[in-house]
């Protein structure tokens, strides 16, 4: 019928467990820090080899 009101669900959607939600939080973003950390260590040493290979020669030149 049109105007019925809705089959019941169970429960609704499954509530989290708080245990299970504590110990995803305590092992914290390893995998985030290790990728802004490589990101990082990859932008200084580009940085130092464009100092090392386009600055310092040409700093001798007349």
């Amino acid at each position: 019928m049109l105007n019925a009101d809705p089959a019941p669900t169970d429960a609704g959607p499954p509530q989290p467990d708080d245990k299970a939600v504590d110990t995803i939080v305590r092992s914290g973003a390893k995998g985030g820090l290790a990728l802004a950390g490589l990101a990082t260590a990859i932008v200084i040493a580009i940085w130092f080899a464009f100092y090392f290979l386009v600055f310092v020669p040409r700093a001798g030149a007349p």
